[in-house]
């Protein structure tokens, strides 16, 4: 519950920094650079090497050179801020399925990319971090405001609002790994259930119709397919009470896919 009373917490931050003005939000953007800055050179061999001279109080972004992947990679020891994290342990463990949904020695959650790119790499978040990214995906993604009453509302409802995730399963992967990470507790104000990429799309149309969610999460190029599969009739969800609403994630969401799905 702990973990759960943390994310609306924070989303209640990240909702009311949203609705500063553009200077507002530029000054607390440059703010929270330079603390960033400020924690890489304290805490990492490899940034206080190479912003060696930097001063973090007056730092602004275009003063930093471009660090790549592959500097990543080279130098993934001194990129982390725990020196007793091994690359190899690290490999170990987000390649094995039985792992999904468990945290690395007790306080990291761990996943790796794709490597659409031809190179995959491990990410490691602690606890508290990955609160914080839970709660930024609840701010794009659910427009309803956070408060403890709407949270008291939601628990008590027995009309549960139901979040569908279309994503890549069957591994560690980014996107799939922020929804097995949700705190237990969240069962209480909402139900969510994960959709497999793989599904073939009859099949996960006829799934997808028995969940009715209201709320539709995916890569746009998923989206954009069921998108397709509702405006020939076969799909039919998202089209109830208001409130409803779609939420895409990974890939860039081009125009043209937005067009398609604000038109079904």
């Amino acid at each position: 519950m702990g973990e759960a009373l943390n994310i609306i917490r924070h989303l209640r931050t990240y909702r009311r920094n949203g609705r500063l003005d553009r200077e507002g939000l530029q000054a607390l953007q440059l703010r929270k650079f330079r603390d960033m800055v400020r924690h890489a050179m304290d805490n990492t061999e490899f940034y206080a090497q190479l912003y060696d001279g930097v001063d973090p109080d007056k730092v602004v972004p275009r003063d930093l050179p471009v660090v790549t992947k592959a500097d990543l990679l080279s130098h993934f020891h001194e990129f982390l801020t725990d020196s007793t994290l091994r690359r190899a342990d690290l490999e170990e463990f987000v390649t094995d399925p039985d792992n999904i949904g468990k945290f690395y020695r007790d306080k990291y959650v761990l996943f790796h990319t794709s490597g659409t790119t031809g190179q995959t790499t491990v990410m490691v978040y602690d606890r508290e971090a990955f609160e914080h990214i839970k709660a930024v995906g609840l701010v794009r993604g659910f427009d309803r405001p956070a408060s403890p009453w709407t949270a008291l509302r939601a628990a008590i409802n027995p009309n549960k609002s139901r979040f569908a995730i279309v994503v890549i399963t069957g591994g560690l992967y980014p996107a799939v790994t922020n929804f097995h990470y949700m705190p237990r507790a969240t069962s209480a104000f909402f139900e969510m259930k994960l959709f497999s990429l793989f599904t073939p799309m009859q099949e996960l149309v006829e799934q997808l119709n028995d969940y009715q969610p209201w709320f539709l999460v995916g890569y746009p190029s998923v989206i954009q397919a069921l998108a397709y599969e509702q405006k020939a009739g076969r799909l039919h969800i998202l089209d109830g009470p208001p409130r409803r609403s779609v939420a895409t994630l990974s890939e860039p969401l081009l125009p043209q896919v937005r067009r398609l799905v604000e038109e079904v």
